[in-house]
């Protein structure tokens, strides 16, 4: 079990490392930024889900509050949840965003890991997690910032609670 603590800690950083290279290479992020950041500042800032006018032109920072109206576009945990992080820790350079989105995503990778280890043993624990850090699509998902991050993490808490509580006695609090 500390073998395996101890190889979770390695995953969680390797992947960083592997998903956060471009952004070392290249210098900055390889993919635009999705619409759902701006709507996560602006909530954390003024607390409003929104970031366009009546004439649906974007709105600078400071007429949100007044100008603003409530944003329709979905994937509205996946914002609420950044607006959380930018609540905490404050508005980020366009590269830490990219390290947030990386360490969520490496949060996620571990968490699948660890459902593949109860489904599948220790043996193919420890290839899932270069495997699934390697796929092109995790890889470029990583860099488009708002779309998937927090959506992965959730599913995997869901897995791993759902594939651990299947043998439990109250097998539908765990699928809650």
């Amino acid at each position: 079990k500390i073998l395996f603590l101890f190889f979770l800690i390695t995953v969680f950083f390797a992947v960083i490392a592997i998903w956060y290279s471009p952004v070392l290479f290249k210098g900055y992020p390889a993919e635009p930024v999705g619409s759902e950041i701006i709507l996560a500042r602006n909530y954390a800032e003024f607390g409003i889900y929104g970031a366009e006018n009546d004439l649906n032109i974007v709105v600078a920072p400071k007429l949100v509050d007044s100008q603003a109206n409530i944003s329709s576009l979905g994937n509205k945990l996946g914002s609420l949840s950044y607006s959380l992080i930018f609540k905490i820790f404050g508005w980020q350079s366009w590269d830490n965003l990219i390290l947030i989105s990386a360490i969520i995503f490496a949060f996620g990778c571990v968490i699948f890991t660890i459902t593949v280890y109860f489904l599948f043993g220790f043996k193919t624990a420890v290839i899932f997690p270069f495997i699934y850090a390697l796929l092109p699509t995790i890889w470029h998902t990583t860099q488009f910032l708002g779309q998937y991050e927090f959506a992965l993490l959730y599913f995997s808490i869901f897995t791993l609670f759902y594939f651990w509580g299947r043998h439990q006695k109250l097998k539908f609090l765990f699928l809650f």
